[in-house]
């Protein structure tokens, strides 16, 4: 998505889920699906989440291509 694109996304959505946890991997992709089946698109990770960068990276690999944004 380009920038506009991704903020008309968020303005439409108007609700943003937050994670902030010390999780290992394999369960933000299973809170993140939980939340994207509950209608949940835009979600954030925290940068106070130990390895932020890579479990943003691996979910946006996983959903590619869906209707959610991730950072």
């Amino acid at each position: 998505m380009l920038n506009d694109e991704v903020k008309d996304f968020i303005k439409s959505e108007k609700i943003i889920a937050v994670i902030r946890a010390d999780l290992k991997q394999e369960l933000f992709f299973k809170a993140v699906h939980a939340l994207f089946e509950g209608g949940i698109r835009c979600i954030e990770i925290t940068m106070t989440t130990p390895g932020a960068l890579t479990i943003i990276e691996s979910l946006k690999k996983e959903w590619k291509g869906k209707d959610i944004i991730i950072g």
